[in-house]
């Protein structure tokens, strides 16, 4: 198995073609609706406010009116019974849902248009995120309906439609994530240009100065990108070159957000230790977490049920994590997460020597990603604030999602061998379950989700 295997990937016949804009008009048909419709407060009974969307929705709202970024201090964007603002922490969203809400004013400047049209930017985001998702989907992927169920399950990931629809930092952060996945790719496959080292530079500022949880990205980043210039040896005069050509144009992109907030939160970079400050000044937003108890973190997933609830909100928790699926929902999901990764894990085993080089590489850094953005999450509700949302794994997506893709091509191509002799029936079987995957996303956004936001329109 080789990371070059699909230098003809970029070729595309029009079955493909209509699968991808299938795939394409149904996230915007599906994003933009539920855009429009869900409520910005949670309140009873189903609390179906997007979480925290309030209190960052003040951010853009402040740029909108006053036309500069906010400090943290200003009363207008203080987190409400909280204390603490958003503002500390990166916001290159919020600048750009601003200009949309400004674009919206054009033609409406009633308060749901305004918020609308802030919301729209992470549907832009959304889509040009599915986008690059397909495009990768055909680099790793031999055949059509294999990169299609890969694409299918990361697009329509319930939880990853949602993060798409509301105010939030984590969709530029998805997309920042996707573009540098993109560009290592094209770099193994093709050779390193300056339009892949274009496309990682976006990919990192994108992540830099959205969530912090897109960081793992960052780091493992670096040794695929290593892994490039090696072939007989390491290249390291290409290396070195065009790694401080990304570090310039990282640098210009991201640091003016670290030197203003070391100005203005004296030498607080990340804003982290000043949200804390603050929310203890004002007692409003005092953290007690299970490390200040004493307490381990068995006791933490113990006591809060973490496993179950984590892989619930992950796969489908809409509103303030309050509107689920069906229990069957989940199970059957969990059952398809199980058949993939079990499916990956004996194909890798069979096969692990015929890898070469940079596909291991590839392969243990995605891997690695997906393990950094769970410890991430760890550490901030052991230490900081449990916090027992899944959508904070969703940079994790793409990691967990090629895992499964290879998985189950594994297993249809072992099933062909084996039981289904015809390749016709082993194909609609492969697109009965890529369309099954569609069919989960549109059932619960259909039969579940907007009917809760129609009872409390």
């Amino acid at each position: 198995m080789s990371i070059e295997q699909n230098k003809d990937s970029m070729h595309i016949d029009r079955k493909e073609q209509g699968f991808g804009l299938l795939f394409l008009l149904l996230f915007l048909i599906a994003a933009v609706r539920l855009a429009w419709m869900q409520p910005i407060e949670s309140v009873t009974p189903y609390f179906a406010g997007p979480p925290d969307e309030l209190s960052r929705y003040m951010i853009p709202q402040y740029i909108y009116q006053h036309g500069t970024l906010p400090t943290g201090f200003e009363p207008e964007v203080q987190i409400g019974g909280y204390g603490g603002s958003y503002a500390f922490m990166p916001g290159l969203p919020y600048i750009f849902m601003a200009l949309f809400m400004k674009v919206g004013s054009l033609f409406s400047t009633d308060p749901h248009v305004l918020l609308f049209s802030a919301r729209c930017f992470n549907v832009l985001m959304g889509l040009l995120m599915s986008i690059y998702v397909m495009t990768i989907g055909r680099m790793l992927f031999k055949k059509p309906e294999h990169y299609l169920l890969f694409s299918a399950m990361v697009i329509f990931l319930p939880e990853m439609l949602f993060v798409h629809t509301y105010v939030n930092t984590d969709s530029m952060a998805m997309l920042g994530i996707t573009l540098m996945v993109y560009a290592l790719l094209a770099m193994y496959q093709e050779q390193v240009r300056m339009k892949w080292i274009w496309y990682f530079s976006i990919g990192a500022i994108l992540c830099t100065l959205s969530y912090y949880n897109s960081y793992g990205m960052l780091l493992v980043s670096i040794p695929i990108f290593i892994g490039a210039f090696y072939k007989d040896k390491l290249d390291t005069r290409n290396m070195f070159k065009y790694g401080f050509i990304i570090l310039g144009i990282w640098a210009a992109g991201s640091l003016w957000w670290y030197i203003r907030n070391g100005i203005i939160l004296d030498g607080d970079l990340f804003g982290m230790a000043t949200m804390s400050r603050v929310q203890a000044e004002t007692g409003l937003g005092a953290r007690w977490s299970y490390y200040q108890d004493g307490k381990s973190i068995i006791d933490m997933f113990r006591e809060n049920q973490l496993v179950r609830g984590m892989f619930i909100s992950y796969i489908a928790a809409y509103g303030g994590r309050s509107i689920f699926a069906p229990i069957w929902y989940y199970g059957l999901y969990a059952l398809i997460f199980g058949v993939g990764i079990l499916s990956a894990l004996v194909y890798c085993i069979r096969h692990y020597r015929e890898f070469d080089g940079k596909v291991k590489l590839f392969t243990w850094m995605m891997m690695l990603e997906g393990f950094i953005t769970v410890g991430l999450w760890l550490y901030y509700c052991y230490v900081l604030d449990l916090q027992p949302q899944g959508r904070y794994l969703l940079p994790a997506t793409l990691p967990l999602m090629f895992v499964l893709g290879k998985g189950y091509e594994a297993l249809s191509e072992w099933m062909n061998t084996k039981f289904i002799k015809s390749e016709r029936a082993m194909l609609g079987l492969l697109y009965m379950f890529t369309f099954g995957i569609l069919f989960l996303c549109v059932y619960y956004v259909l039969k579940i989700v907007l009917p809760v936001y129609r009872f409390v329109a």
